[in-house]
């Protein structure tokens, strides 16, 4: 092709006809240039195509993550809800003496265990050391940098960090006044789903004196204020299991958007 081009050129030149020859010129320039512009257009494409595909890894890893980290909090909340339940029978039980003590309540969960929340971020992470302008959806995009800026970090804060969240050693104090170990075993199960499923067997307590365990006001106080901070954890995570599920069908959506 390139040798046609020059004996053409090469012909005109030799029949001194200037005009042709400029013609010629300006087409040859233009085929050159229209050449540029789809090399260009097909290399921006190829591009476009891999930054498709890597958005595309991104979210799918995200909403696994996402998924991930609703299946650890549930256990967190089986958990709590169950340290809530036994913290108010407990707590009644206390405030008014017509209660008889009950079998219902477990001590043992009414004292609890320190929890401790871990996310999966670590594709939030590759995101962010990328081109922020990776997910051109920029309304989901603010979500999930809403999910992991706010909704995981204040839970985070709250569970690892915050001391009012974290009341296990406060009570254990009062519970080694008030309570002695039995010879009675309480299985805790963390979940119904085999994969996760979690079992751990834990000695159960019994009052030494009822009466001086009723008169313990700053066991009240305690037993009252972690209800509270529990009740908000309890009310936390229902709100993050939402966001989660909203967040979990908008990048749905956006993946068969981009596979299209």
């Amino acid at each position: 092709m390139i040798k046609f081009f020059r004996k053409i050129r090469q012909r005109l030149l030799t029949e001194n006809k200037f005009s042709k020859y400029l013609i010629y010129a300006i087409g040859e320039i233009v085929l050159v240039v229209i050449g540029i512009l789809i090399a260009l257009q097909i290399n921006n494409a190829n591009e476009n195509n891999k930054k498709t595909e890597f958005e595309i890894t991104i979210l799918e890893n995200i909403k696994e993550d996402i998924l991930a980290d609703k299946v650890d909090c549930e256990l967190n909340l089986q958990y709590l809800k169950t340290t809530v339940n036994n913290e108010q029978l407990l707590l009644d039980f206390l405030l008014n003496n017509s209660i008889q003590e009950s079998d219902k309540i477990s001590y043992v969960d009414a004292l609890g265990v320190d929890l401790i929340t871990v996310f999966h971020n670590a594709s939030f992470n590759n995101l962010q050391n990328n081109d922020i302008g990776l997910i051109k959806n920029n309304t989901l995009y603010k979500k999930i940098t809403r999910y992991y800026d706010f909704y995981v970090s204040a839970l985070k804060e709250l569970e690892n960090n915050h001391k009012s969240a974290n009341t296990y050693d406060e009570k254990l104090i009062f519970f080694r006044k008030h309570f002695k170990v039995i010879d009675k075993k309480v299985r805790m199960d963390l979940s119904d789903e085999e994969a996760w499923k979690q079992e751990w067997n834990r000695y159960n307590f019994a009052v030494k004196d009822i009466e001086s365990l009723r008169k313990d006001e700053e066991l009240k106080i305690l037993l009252a204020e972690s209800l509270f901070v529990n009740r908000i954890l309890v009310d936390y995570y229902l709100q993050l299991f939402k966001k989660i599920d909203d967040l979990n069908k908008s990048i749905e959506y956006e993946l068969r958007t981009l596979k299209k």
